[in-house]
């Protein structure tokens, strides 16, 4: 990991990001607040007043900004000009509930590709699993490992997540004009499905047992 003054904190060499979810009614200038885990994270990088950084709401919006206070229980960033939102690849993932861990580390591998919502769906198959993610916990766990890698990647939208929805709930709410993928080992190369269906709002749903 490198780091400068002005902010270099990741394996890139880019400015390190840190999550801000209520920008609405902020402008350029005004001091962004932060306690919780985002000052652990400012104290965790070694960030310093002057430091540079960029800020997202998890929706798309990313803004510059710059350390502007750290104290022992507080900092601040002075919010800088917003920058160019990221693309929204209205791409939507079923996965089957699975092992806990697995589930933490697929929510992980969606955020890094920009998928907009996560779905993890009672599939017949998965109802055997027992360390499974059903509960509130893991669905507060799952959210806090969105952020933490949406900071890790740089990226600015964070997925929504649902736990534990049923096959038949989702497809009776599944738009009729959406691109619709089933992932399996067997299929056909993913390459050759894309130029087949074309581009648009796109659902892959993950029909196993187990996130592998």
């Amino acid at each position: 990991m490198t780091k400068d003054r002005s902010g270099l904190a990741d394996a890139e060499g880019g400015v390190a990001t840190l999550f801000a979810p209520d920008m609405e009614a902020l402008e350029e200038g005004d001091a962004v607040p932060l306690d919780g885990d985002e000052l652990m994270h400012v104290r965790s990088l070694r960030l310093r007043p002057g430091d540079g950084v960029q800020l997202t709401d998890g929706r798309g919006g990313r803004w510059a900004g710059r350390v502007a206070a750290l104290e022992r229980r507080s900092a601040s960033i002075t919010l800088g000009t917003a920058m160019r939102s990221a693309p929204d690849y209205a791409l939507d993932l079923w996965a089957p509930v699975g092992h806990k861990d697995r589930s933490l580390w697929l929510v992980e591998k969606a955020v890094e590709i920009g998928v907009r919502t996560i779905c993890f769906v009672e599939f017949a198959g998965s109802r055997s699993v027992a360390d499974a993610g059903r509960s509130d916990a893991f669905s507060e766990r799952a959210r806090r490992r969105a952020i933490a890698a949406l900071k890790q990647c740089g990226g600015s939208r964070l997925p929504v997540i649902s736990i534990g929805r049923g096959l038949a709930e989702c497809l009776e709410a599944l738009d009729e004009d959406r691109v619709r993928w089933l992932v399996d080992l067997r299929g056909s190369p993913v390459a050759g499905v894309a130029r087949e269906t074309g581009r648009g709002p796109l659902t892959v749903a993950y029909w196993g047992r187990r996130v592998a």
